[in-house]
């Protein structure tokens, strides 16, 4: 999908609210609605993974939108965090003055870019490079001011974009956790929970049969 392709997404954004946090209601959809589908489903039902499934569901079906909620899911700590857990030390990793080369596929060029571009939103999106696409798309100045993406209407667009855009192309099969993990942790870290987060999301998913009479 090409930057101009994604500009339906991008119209919504601002017709449904989601900028100035208005959230479900903006688009017609109920919060509670919403939470009621969850809880049906028996998966998390938080105020963020409400959020989060009702501007998803219009892009991501199935059980790519299965894939998608666990990715999400344990990326947040079932959707308690949309930061990056880890102290200085650790965003060093992602910093040119200490890795250069991991600073360099995420395109952080100044000394800082670690901790100020460090992992956020509900995919934990990180680096100046990604940051810098996101904002361009959503039409937010996600580069400038990175924290935007902790908050959870931002972060839940943002998820949508990386998704479609990072994500969807490099995976053949949905169902197929370890492939889904790649485009977001190469490292595959956390993959047994992944595993389980999606089962959980597909099971809860999967239609319910109506006995014939």
């Amino acid at each position: 999908m090409r930057l101009e392709e994604f500009a339906p997404l991008d119209e919504d954004l601002s017709r449904r609210g989601f900028i100035q946090g208005i959230g479900a209601a903006a688009a017609g959809v109920g919060a509670d609605a919403v939470g009621a589908e969850l809880k049906k489903m028996k998966v998390s039902d938080t105020p963020n993974a409400r959020l989060l499934y009702d501007v998803a569901k219009p892009y991501i079906h199935g059980t790519e939108l299965a894939q998608f909620m666990g990715q999400c899911a344990h990326e947040t700590a079932n959707f308690t965090t949309l930061v990056e857990l880890g102290g200085p030390e650790h965003f060093k990793n992602y910093d040119p003055q200490f890795n250069p080369r991991k600073a360099r596929e995420l395109g952080n060029t100044e000394p800082g870019d670690g901790e100020r571009y460090k992992g956020r939103g509900f995919l934990q999106v990180t680096g100046r490079d990604n940051y810098r696409r996101i904002g361009q798309s959503l039409k937010l100045p996600l580069e400038a001011n990175p924290a935007m993406l902790e908050r959870p209407n931002v972060a839940a667009w943002a998820a949508v974009w990386f998704w479609i855009k990072q994500v969807r192309d490099r995976v053949h099969n949905f169902g197929n956790t370890k492939q889904a993990t790649r485009p977001i942790n190469p490292g595959l870290r956390g993959l047994k929970d992944r595993e389980q987060k999606f089962a959980s999301y597909k099971a809860a998913m999967k239609p319910v049969k109506v006995a014939q009479r």
